[in-house]
């Protein structure tokens, strides 16, 4: 047992504290890397996946109810590692920034297809007139 620090009971007892913090940080740490670059391969997958199967004309209520599952999913997961990487003495920034914007993609990916509050198609053709008529 390697000793970090000594705790004192009394004045004439001392017994040394075991280094099991500093190991479980570590390990932590060295977990939470590899954990975040599995999660991000997964939002890589489902990107592909829409690719192939919600850019079409007309994707099934079954694919898309799926879509929305899966990308909740990994937004939960990723609300998990952005509480972690976001305290201030995170010692990995460029890892806390990756989370950052694997949420941004996430979040975008869900209002994509699944926008709580999709504007109406009027509207839609009437802006699409807008921009796309000549002057």
């Amino acid at each position: 047992m390697k000793a970090r620090a000594v705790v004192a009971f009394g004045m004439d007892l001392a017994i040394p504290m075991p280094d099991s913090l500093g190991r479980f940080e570590k390990r932590f740490l060295g977990q939470l890397t590899a954990t975040f670059e599995e999660w991000s391969r997964c939002r890589q997958d489902l990107s592909q996946w829409e690719q192939e199967n919600l850019y079409v004309e007309n994707p099934s209520p079954e694919r898309l109810a799926d879509h929305k599952k899966q990308v909740e999913r990994l937004i939960f997961f990723g609300q998990l590692f952005a509480f972690v990487t976001s305290h201030p003495e995170f010692p990995d920034t460029e890892l806390a920034e990756m989370v950052h914007a694997n949420q941004w993609i996430l979040r975008e990916m869900f209002l994509t297809f699944h926008d709580p509050n999709p504007m109406p198609q009027e509207e839609v053709d009437r802006l699409l007139k807008e921009v796309y008529t000549a002057p």
